[in-house]
């Protein structure tokens, strides 16, 4: 596995998001500049100001936020994972992958690295931009989500990638196939943002895209499973570790 670079996690979350950071970063100069030729009265100009400023912050933080987790935490390290090794296991991904090398280091080759990007379900052009940029080091096999071609497995992975289905319907069909997949007493390991207040404070609306963390407990309850540990990874990111019964 390659050393990642000092800056290589912000700087992919700029490239796949770079119109999104460009036009905002023009908005905010623009608006800057209008309030500060116009005479406004103060009940506008006000109110302007604060969202100017709150636009600057929401893209500086969240620049700032994705450096702390993606390169200056132990995130992408693994080692947090603190599982014993497991017999088979696989990876599941949407186009993205930067954690099959180091995880390979940590338990051997896993029994396969899945994509399961759907077309249908993910259609935010940041996906789409990453899918096209990015050449992942572990080759992967294209899957349906909906059925995997793998059973009897003692563990599964899906790093900052289960929320790339956006529809109820098609988490709860991801998370039931997973569980198919698994032996029984075999774990699912999901690691995700979360649409709460730290995601809010460094990502303002965008922390949308996210899901609560009621939510992924409320899918895995519905697939079967059973929680073994939740562990925040920074304050921004959530490991779920769930066992199927």
């Amino acid at each position: 596995m390659r050393d990642r670079g000092r800056f290589e996690g912000v700087r992919k979350i700029l490239a796949f998001n770079s119109a999104f950071y460009l036009v905002g970063l023009f908005g905010v100069v623009e608006m800057a500049i209008m309030l500060a030729v116009l005479k406004l009265p103060i009940w506008i100009s006000a109110p302007a100001w604060i969202g100017t400023g709150l636009g600057l912050w929401w893209l500086l933080a969240s620049i700032v936020a994705s450096y702390w987790v993606y390169d200056a935490s132990r995130l992408m390290n693994w080692d947090w994972l603190d599982l014993p090794k497991p017999d088979r296991w696989i990876n599941l991904h949407a186009g993205l992958d930067e954690s099959s090398p180091r995880l390979t280091d940590l338990w051997g080759a896993p029994e396969g690295v899945y994509d399961f990007f759907d077309s249908d379900e993910m259609t935010e052009k940041s996906i789409l931009r990453a899918r096209q940029m990015v050449q992942n080091e572990a080759p992967a096999t294209a899957t349906d989500y909906r059925s995997l071609p793998i059973a009897g497995l003692g563990l599964a992975t899906v790093i900052f990638a289960a929320h790339e289905l956006r529809s109820p319907g098609a988490k709860e069909a991801f998370f039931r196939e997973i569980a198919r997949a698994l032996s029984s007493g075999g774990k699912l390991v999901v690691v995700e943002h979360l649409r709460d207040v730290p995601n809010f404070i460094v990502f303002g609306p965008g922390f949308m895209h996210f899901f609560p963390a009621a939510e992924w407990r409320r899918v895995a309850r519905a697939a079967g499973f059973e929680r073994v540990s939740e562990k925040r990874l920074t304050p921004f990111v959530k490991a779920f570790v769930w066992e199927r019964a």
